[in-house]
C-alpha cells in the first residue's frame, strides 16, 4: 500500500506541475496553450474508436469468434497430451482413466487428433491476424480522414493561434502511435485476451483446483497495473505534449532559414531548439522509467506464482486429488498464464500511449467548427454536425460582375481585443472598380477577410448578388438553410494576393487544382489572352509539357513575378463575377506589374473588381475610391475627389 500511495503521488504531482490546459490570460489572446488531459480517458475516446470501427463491425465480430477458437484450439493440445499421458500410464494412484470417447483412443488416434487441431487453429489464427490487422488500419486511416475533414474547417482563429508544429505532432507522431499500434499488436493483444479465456476454460476441464492460482494471478496483475496506471498515464501525457513544441520550433526555423543566417541568430535558434529537445527527452527518460518499474513488478509477481504453482501441485499429487497428466497439463497452463497475463497488461500498458494518441485526435474531433461550414455527405463521425445539401444555391457567375453590400458591418479578432472595422456601411455596383486605400492598420486587409468570411462579423452582413451564407454554427444547424453554402459563396470571389501562394505539382494543377487534360484548352485560351502563353511554353520547351512543369513547394523554382502571374491566372479561371486584387503588385518588377495590369483591365471588363492599391497611380483607372481610416469610412467617391484629399491628409501626417 505504501508503494501505490507513492506512485499515485508521483502521478498528482506531475499533473499539478504541468497544469490542466490552464493558461495565462495574457499569451490566450494570441497563442492557445497546448490541450494537457488530466485524470481517465473520456467516454468520448471510447466512442471515438468506436465510431472508427463501425464500418467493420460484422467482419470484426467474425474475426473476434474465429479468433477465439483458434486459441481454443492450439491451447488444448496441452489436455490432449495430458490424456495422451495418462492413457499410457500403468500406476492406478497417479493416473486416472481420459474421458469419453479419449479412453479407446491409442497412440495414432492421438496423434491424428492433435494433428487436426493444430492444423485447424493454425489456419484459424493466421485468418484472425491477417484480418483484425486489415480492420484496425483501416478504423485508423478513417480516424485520420475525419480529422483532416474537421480540421479544415476548423475557424481561422484556431490556426492564428495554434503553432503549425501543434498541428503537425497530431497528424505525424499521434498518428503513428495509433497506427502503430492498430495493425499487428492489436491482433497480439486481443490474441492475449482470448489466451485468458482458453486458459481458464481448459484448465478447468483438466482439474478445477488449479482455477484459484489463475485467478490469483490475474488478480495481481491486474492490482499492479491499477497500481502503476496514473503514473504512466501522466508520463505518456507529458511526453506527447512535450513533443510538439519542438517540431513547432524546427519547422519554424527551416520556414526563416534564410533570415537567421542573414542575421547571425543561429546559435540562438540552436540553442532553443536543444533546451525544447532537452525537456522532451526529460519526459521520454520518465516514461521509460515508469514502464520498466512496472515490468520489474511484473516479473517478481511471475516467479512468486510459479513457486506457488509448484508446491501446490506436489500437494495435490500426493494427495491422489490430480492425476500425473493432469498436473503436467496445469503446470503447462500455469505457465502460460503467468507469461500471458504479463504480456497482456504490458500491451495494455503500451496500448495507453495510442489511447492517448486518439484523445488527442478526438479533442480535434469535439472542436467547433467554423460557423456557416458543414462536412460532406460521406462523413462517418459527429452526426449533430451539418452536412452538406446536395442541392445547394449557387451564386451567379455571369460577366455582369456582381453587386457586393456592405451593410453596417462590425469586426474584431477577440472579445478582448478593439474593433478593426467600425460600422461599414456602403454598396458596390455591378461591374464597377473599387479602389480601397488608406494608412497600415487601416483595416484594408480586415475588409478582404471579412469579404471572404474567414472571420466572421460580430454585427452586419455581407452580401453578394443580394445572397449571403448561412452563419450558424454547424454543430446547431439543421441541413436545410436560407443562405447560400459558406463555400459556394467563397467561390464567387476571385483573389489575386500580395504574397503569392503555390503548391508543390504540376502547373496544370496549380491553376485549376486538378490533373485534368481535358481543360487544357480553355487553360491556353486564357493564357493567350494576357500573354502568357509563350512563356508558359518556354517553361516545358513546349505547348505539351508547359502545363506539366513542376512547381516546388511554394513556387521556390520561379520568381516573385512568375508566381504572381500564375496567380492572376488561376483567379481568371475561376470565373468568378468579383475580383479581389490585394496590393497585387507590391512585390513584383515594373515589367510584370505592366502585364498584370493590362490583363486586370482585358479580363475583368463587365467584372466587380475590388483593388486594393498601395500606389495611387493603380487607384486613377477606379470608378470610385473608398478611404478607409482606423477601421471607419472616411470618404468613397470617384479618384478626382477622394485622391487630393487622402494625399494632403497622408502629407500632415
Amino acid at each position: 500500500m505504501k508503494l501505490d500511495a507513492e506512485i499515485k503521488s508521483k502521478a498528482a504531482e506531475r499533473e499539478k506541475s504541468h497544469g490542466h490546459g490552464k493558461h495565462d490570460s495574457k499569451l490566450g489572446r494570441f497563442l492557445e496553450e497546448e490541450v494537457r488531459f488530466s485524470g481517465r480517458y473520456s467516454k468520448n475516446v471510447v466512442a471515438t474508436i468506436a465510431e472508427s470501427f463501425a464500418p467493420y463491425k460484422t467482419l470484426t465480430w467474425l474475426c473476434l469468434g474465429v479468433g477465439i477458437i483458434a486459441r481454443l484450439c492450439l491451447l488444448s493440445t496441452a489436455n490432449i497430451t495430458g490424456y495422451w499421458a495418462d492413457s499410457l500410464c500403468k500406476s492406478a494412484s497417479f493416473c486416472h482413466k481420459p474421458p469419453t470417447p479419449l479412453d479407446s483412443f491409442h497412440n495414432i488416434d492421438f496423434l491424428y487428433l492433435l494433428t487436426a487441431v493444430v492444423t485447424v487453429g493454425f489456419f484459424c489464427n493466421v485468418f484472425f491476424r491477417v484480418s483484425i490487422s486489415r480492420i484496425g488500419a483501416k478504423a485508423v486511416s478513417t480516424l485520420y480522414d475525419e480529422v483532416t475533414l474537421h480540421v479544415s474547417r476548423f475557424p481561422m482563429e484556431f490556426f492564428d493561434k495554434t503553432p503549425v508544429g501543434r498541428i503537425m505532432s497530431r497528424f505525424s507522431s499521434d498518428y503513428a502511435s495509433i497506427f502503430r499500434m492498430a495493425g499487428g499488436p492489436l491482433g497480439e493483444f486481443i490474441g492475449l485476451a482470448f489466451d485468458l479465456v482458453a486458459t481458464l476454460i481448459l484448465m478447468s476441464l483438466a482439474s478445477v483446483y488449479y482455477v484459484p492460482i489463475v485467478l490469483l494471478a490475474c488478480g495481481a496483475y491486474f492490482w499492479l497495473y491499477r497500481m502503476h496506471t496514473p503514473l504512466m498515464r501522466a508520463n505518456r501525457r507529458q511526453y506527447a505534449a512535450a513533443r510538439s513544441p519542438s517540431v513547432a520550433h524546427f519547422a519554424e526555423t527551416v520556414q526563416g532559414a534564410r533570415l537567421i543566417n542573414a542575421y547571425g541568430k543561429t546559435d540562438s535558434f540552436v540553442h532553443r531548439f536543444e533546451r525544447q529537445v532537452n525537456i522532451f527527452a526529460k519526459e521520454r527518460l520518465a516514461l521509460s522509467f515508469s514502464s520498466q518499474h512496472y515490468s520489474f513488478h511484473m516479473a517478481i509477481v511471475t516467479a512468486l506464482l510459479l513457486l506457488l504453482t509448484g508446491l501446490t501441485g506436489i500437494g495435490l499429487v500426493s494427495s491422489g486429488r490430480v492425476s500425473t497428466g493432469s498436473l503436467a497439463t496445469a503446470f503447462t497452463f500455469i505457465l502460460v498464464v503467468s507469461t500471458t497475463v504479463q504480456q497482456f497488461f504490458e500491451w495494455l500498458a503500451n496500448f495507453e500511449e495510442a489511447l492517448t494518441g486518439v484523445e488527442r485526435f478526438d479533442n480535434y474531433l469535439r472542436r467547433p467548427l467554423e460557423v456557416g461550414s458543414s462536412l460532406p455527405a460521406n462523413a462517418q463521425y459527429t452526426k449533430t454536425v451539418r452536412r452538406r445539401s446536395t442541392t445547394e444555391k449557387l451564386m451567379p457567375l455571369d460577366s455582369k460582375g456582381a453587386e457586393v453590400r456592405v451593410e453596417h458591418l462590425w469586426l474584431r479578432y477577440g472579445p478582448d481585443l478593439p474593433w478593426v472595422l467600425k460600422d461599414l456601411d456602403f454598396t458596390i455596383r455591378p461591374g464597377e472598380r473599387l479602389a480601397i486605400v488608406g494608412r497600415t492598420g487601416s483595416g484594408k486587409s480586415s475588409l478582404i477577410q471579412t469579404l471572404y468570411l474567414m472571420y466572421p462579423p460580430q454585427q452586419g452582413r455581407i452580401l453578394i448578388n443580394g445572397l449571403t451564407p448561412d452563419l450558424t454554427a454547424p454543430e446547431k444547424s439543421s441541413n436545410i438553410s436560407e443562405g447560400v453554402d459558406l463555400e459556394v459563396f467563397r467561390r464567387s470571389i476571385g483573389l489575386i494576393p500580395q504574397d503569392p501562394t503555390l503548391f508543390r505539382g504540376s502547373l496544370r494543377e496549380n491553376l485549376i487544382a486538378s490533373n485534368d487534360k481535358a481543360q487544357d484548352a480553355m487553360i491556353w485560351e486564357m493564357l493567350k489572352t494576357i500573354d502568357l502563353d509563350q512563356w508558359v511554353k518556354e517553361l516545358g520547351q513546349g505547348e505539351s509539357q508547359g502545363l506539366d512543369y513542376f512547381i516546388e513547394e511554394r513556387g521556390a523554382n520561379l520568381s516573385a513575378g512568375e508566381r504572381q502571374l500564375i496567380c492572376m491566372a488561376r483567379c481568371f479561371l475561376s470565373q468568378a463575377p468579383l475580383i479581389v486584387t490585394d496590393e497585387a503588385t507590391s512585390a513584383i518588377d515594373p515589367a510584370s506589374e505592366e502585364l498584370l495590369v493590362k490583363a486586370l483591365e482585358e479580363r475583368t471588363r463587365g467584372r466587380t473588381v475590388i483593388i486594393v492599391a498601395h500606389r495611387l497611380s493603380t487607384v486613377k483607372s477606379c470608378d470610385r475610391v473608398l478611404w478607409l481610416d482606423q477601421g471607419k469610412v472616411r470618404m468613397l467617391d470617384v479618384p478626382e475627389v477622394v485622391i487630393p484629399v487622402f494625399s494632403k491628409a497622408a502629407l500632415n501626417d
